[in-house]
Order: structure tokens, then sequence, then C-alpha cells
């Protein structure tokens, strides 16, 4: 089970079905079980969704990439299409340590990029040079979410601590996904299309597990092998956050830089494998196996976490409400997404899932049902290395009057990882699962 304190926190039926829902809805998302249905070897052609994209008597196989599943992507990579058929390989991964043996991997940064981060980017690039990578070689990009970090080489001029500091600055802002990587992307070699660019002429075909809603294949990984221009001037989202003085001079001045038309890459095929619908499917089948009445009420939650927390928590109640649960009914809601925590208090300590887990439980004070409630990351880091998310129910008010909790000084402080710790809330899925496909909410209430 990915769930490694299952034993210690399922001490209620519901909650123990909420947890299995979890792990099979995130083992479902994984390279282990997707990767298998897209690439395939049939005698000497490598296919991808069933079309040829290599010839291994014509053409030498790369394999690159970087994100939280793309260790464990190269790993069943060299399984899928054989190790001896691999000429080279590097990929950037953070948490499970993938067994490969032909893909060389390295431990890299996240949320913020590090040396590592660099120093595998580095090993990435020199390929090109090494083995005279051409026209007729075959790169496979094993992308997934995390690379923005996991993979990263600044542009001349900004250092590490300049792209550290920008992008603290930036998660610290409360700006979304998609403005943080407008930014990163403008300091990047490797971002928005850097990394095709580089390897061209040679073709390739990136394979993506996605975290972000709707696809946008520019924002994945920052799109390292995507054609990107950008409406949005990087500098104005700095300027929108009022970060001038924040971030330093020389990130200021490279996003002022004018950029040069974007080739187009003809040779590129951005193919999604896996994204948030195979994990909120997943988690309706499960639900079904074990005898609930399944209602998906979104699956692009995004926003701030409290305003989100509070908003489907009343949604649910007013649902039941309206539908008159019945006696014995089991009734579980699902949505999915991933919010944002702008943080004020630099003394917080929680993620994204752990405080709507909080606030939910905040929202459903004075419901008098039997509910139980969960919020978990697919990757199994929530912010914190070890913890996934938050579990909570009706149960936890109790706990809360008995150890004399204040439930909103701990909202307020963005400190849910030590009130869930309190309560016996904190979900812990190890090292991480190996995928990274956005998160996911799911409330059960009986009669």
């Amino acid at each position: 089970m990915l769930i490694k304190n299952y034993k210690s926190i399922a001490n209620t039926k519901q909650k123990k079905d909420l947890l299995k829902i979890i792990n099979y809805a995130v083992l479902h998302s994984t390279p282990n079980y997707v990767l298998k249905n897209s690439l395939k070897k049939s005698g000497n052609g490598i296919l991808v969704n069933g079309k040829k994209a290599a010839d291994l008597k014509k053409n030498r196989i790369f394999v690159i990439g970087a994100g939280k599943a793309s260790g464990i992507m190269a790993e069943n990579f060299e399984k899928i299409v054989g190790v001896i058929n691999i000429a080279a390989g590097n990929v950037n991964y953070k948490g499970y340590k993938p067994k490969t043996k032909k893909i060389k991997t390295v431990p890299a940064g996240h949320p913020l990029p590090n040396e590592f981060s660099i120093k595998g980017t580095r090993k990435i690039l020199e390929l090109k040079e090494k083995f005279k990578i051409g026209e007729k070689d075959v790169i496979f990009c094993l992308i997934s979410g995390g690379g923005s970090a996991l993979m990263e080489h600044p542009i001349n001029g900004i250092t590490l601590q300049d792209m550290q500091k920008t992008t603290e600055a930036l998660l610290y802002s409360g700006a979304n996904i998609n403005e943080i990587n407008i930014v990163r992307q403008k300091l990047s070699r490797i971002k928005g299309g850097g990394l095709a660019r580089h390897f061209y002429p040679a073709k390739i075909y990136s394979l993506i597990i996605s975290d972000v809603i709707g696809n946008d294949l520019k924002t994945i990984a920052s799109g390292p092998t995507v054609n990107i221009r950008h409406a949005k001037p990087a500098y104005s989202i700095i300027k929108k956050y009022k970060l001038e003085n924040k971030i330093p001079i020389m990130v200021i001045k490279g996003l002022r830089r004018t950029s040069a038309i974007q080739k187009v890459f003809p040779k590129v095929k951005n193919i999604i494998i896996s994204d948030i619908n195979n994990m909120t499917d997943s988690a309706e089948k499960k639900c079904k196996d074990l005898e609930y009445n399944p209602v998906i009420l979104n699956k692009k939650v995004i926003g701030e976490t409290k305003d989100q927390a509070e908003k489907y928590a009343g949604k649910i109640m007013n649902l039941i409400k309206k539908q008159n649960l019945k006696k014995k009914q089991k009734k579980i809601f699902i949505f999915s997404g991933e919010t944002t925590v702008t943080i004020k208090n630099k003394n917080a300590k929680g993620g994204r899932n752990q405080e709507f887990a909080l606030a939910f439980l905040k929202a459903m004070r004075n419901f008098n049902k039997n509910w139980t409630f969960i919020s978990c990351t697919s990757d199994g880091t929530d912010f914190l290395d070890g913890v996934a998310g938050g579990i909570v129910d009706r149960k936890t008010f109790k706990i809360i009057q008995n150890k004399k909790i204040n439930i909103n000084a701990y909202l307020e402080d963005h400190r849910s990882y030590y009130f869930l710790k309190k309560v016996n809330g904190l979900i812990s899925m190890g090292n991480g699962t190996g995928t990274n496909v956005c998160d996911i909410q799911i409330c059960v209430v009986l009669e």
C-alpha cells in the first residue's frame, strides 16, 4: 500500500474506505500502470499510442526528462523497450529512487531548484555533443510535474541563488502556477521549448504525466519541448505581486529583455499519457466497488485553498439537505484539482492539502451528519517530505474540545501540519508515489 501509516490513522470504517480509495486512485495513476498502455515494443518498432515512433534498425534511442514521476517512468521505459535498445539517457527525479541500468538518474531539488537540478540538466544537455545526436536519432523525453524545479539551467547572468529567491518569492506571493512558470521560462535555457531547440534536429517524443488542470502543455514542467509565446510579459507578473524589491536585480534585468521569435518544432510530439482524469475516474471506480454512490463535483478545482474548502463543504451540505439522505445510504463526493495557499506567516508549516482538510473541518462544524473527509496530493509530498495530506471527520471536533485546540489560530497562521499532527490526521506516503497528477478530495456522508 502507498499509504505508509494506514494502520495508525484508519481508526473508523469510513477512514479505512477513504484511504483505500485514495490508494487505488493514486496507484492507477503511476507510470507502472499508464506507461505500459501508451508505450510498446513490437518487433523492431517502438510504438506510442499504437503508432510507430522509432525503428531500432534505423534509429538510436535516447531518454531524457525530469519530474516527480520521471524516475519511475525511466525505470518502466527500460522494462518496456529493453535496456539493450537504449543508447544512453539522463533523467532528473525526486522521491522514489529508480532502479535503472542504462538511464542515469540525478535526485534534484523541489520545490526550489538546487545545484543537482543544474548538474543533472547539464548532463542531459551534454548527451547531444557526447553522442553526436542528429536527425536520425529519436529522443524520448519523460516529463511530469515538478520538472520546472528539477530540470534547470539559467540564462547568462542569472545564478542558481537568483532562481531560488525568485521562485520562493513567487510561491509566497500567491501567484498561480501558470504565472510562476511564465517567469521561470523567461529566465531559463531549458523551459519554454529550450530543451527541444537544443536537441534539434533529432525527433522528440515527450511522454507527459500532467499535473496541470486542463493539460496546458506550456505549463507542465514549464514546457521544455513546447513552442511558447506568452501574451503576458513576465515582468508584469512581478509588478502584479509587488515583488520588485524582493527578487535580485539581475532577475529584473533578465525579465525585461526582449525575446527572439521562437522556432516551430515540427519534429516534436508532446503526448499526455496520464492526468487528473485517470486518478478521479479510478477513485470513482473504487467507490462503486466499496458500494458507495459517488458524485463527481469537479475535476478543475483551483483558487485559494481556504475559499475552495469552504465552498465545497457548503455545496456538499446543501446537496445532502436537498436529497434528504435516507437511512443507511452511503453518499460520497469526489472533486480534484490544485489550489493555492497565500502564505502570510513565515513560520507556517503545512501544504495545500493539509490546509484544505483543516479549512473543510472548520466549515463543517455545524453539520450534524456522520461525515469523513480526505485531501491528498498524488505525488505523496504536500509541500513537506513524508506528508501527503490530511484526513478529518466529525469526531475530530471532540479531540479539539478535549485538547482545547483553537482551530482558527492554526488556520490563520497556516500551521495545518501541527494541527493535524495533534489530531492524528496526517497522511504519509513515504518518500513519494512516483507520479504527479494534482490533488484529490473525497467526502463520505452517512445518515
